[in-house]
């Protein structure tokens, strides 16, 4: 059986929004990717300037809506570029990951696997531990699939973390996303996550705040829909909030930025596709 990775799945789940999409805003979207592409080959940041991190939400949006020629050219891009620095923690996972997607060596993944242990090792007390074991399952489960002998220290990891009804909703949905890859308990997770819920549809960041945010709708959307609590009855208001963000092929992100960018694209799309598809699976098993 081919077990797909984390990324995998993201991109499978993007792919679906071709579906959603109505034609002419389907193209849209395609095009304001194109324009998001700088001159190199990377895509733009907010200020215009190539950059790793808005690159592998543009890897992951080509991918899914095969923009084949955008993909090449990011692929030039990421094979002949040099590595940015490890201290920019989240830049370097994120080329380290484009790196290995458009060109998987052996060689490349067991230096770098001995890296991130390393690296582990020495900050094992850092105080953000949530982001960085996330990122770091990511990569794992990019080169080897979800480690399997990791999967029993997976529930000791995650415990660890304060998670609470005041903790931020990526955070919770991260976690969400490492104990489901390990077929672990989620229900005090989803519990907490629900909780974060607006009444007028999406996600907030955190519990109390006024407004949600296409971020934390898209990934608690993605890590719900892929738990037993699922989001089917939240889907309609769901996709309201997601659609009334939408802006001329990209989307906003939802707390009154107004600034179009390859990032919020992206979180537009996974949770357009995590809503549908919790109803297109409600309608299908209903009898």
């Amino acid at each position: 059986m081919n077990h797909l990775s984390e990324i995998e799945r993201i991109i499978r789940a993007l792919s679906a929004s071709s579906e959603i999409l109505e034609p002419a805003i389907y193209e849209e979207v395609c095009q304001f990717i194109r324009q998001s592409q700088t001159e190199s080959g990377a895509f733009a940041d907010r200020g215009g300037q190539p950059d790793w991190y808005y690159s592998l939400f543009g890897y992951m949006i080509c991918q899914a809506l095969n923009l084949q020629n955008e993909s090449d050219k990011l692929s030039k891009y990421v094979m002949n570029s040099g590595r940015p620095s490890k201290q920019k923690r989240v830049e370097w996972s994120a080329w380290v990951i484009l790196r290995y997607s458009f060109k998987p060596r052996f060689l490349f993944k067991a230096r770098t696997s001995f890296q991130l242990v390393s690296g582990w090792i020495r900050h094992r007390n850092s105080t953000d531990r949530v982001y960085q074991i996330f990122l770091n399952l990511l990569i794992f489960d990019c080169f080897w699939g979800f480690p399997r002998l990791l999967i029993h220290k997976t529930d000791q990891l995650t415990s660890a973390f304060p998670l609470n009804s005041h903790s931020p909703t990526p955070h919770l949905a991260s976690v969400m996303c490492i104990r489901n890859r390990g077929h672990l308990d989620v229900d005090d997770l989803s519990i907490m996550l629900l909780n974060n819920v607006h009444p007028e549809g999406g996600f907030v960041s955190i519990h109390d705040q006024p407004q949600a945010d296409l971020l934390s709708t898209a990934v608690a959307a993605y890590a719900l829909s892929r738990s037993p609590a699922g989001i089917s009855q939240l889907a309609a208001d769901g996709l309201g909030f997601v659609s009334s963000n939408f802006d001329r092929g990209a989307f906003l992100s939802g707390n009154g930025d107004p600034i179009r960018d390859v990032e919020y694209t992206f979180y537009g799309l996974l949770a357009l596709s995590s809503y549908a598809q919790s109803l297109t699976e409600t309608q299908e098993s209903a009898p």
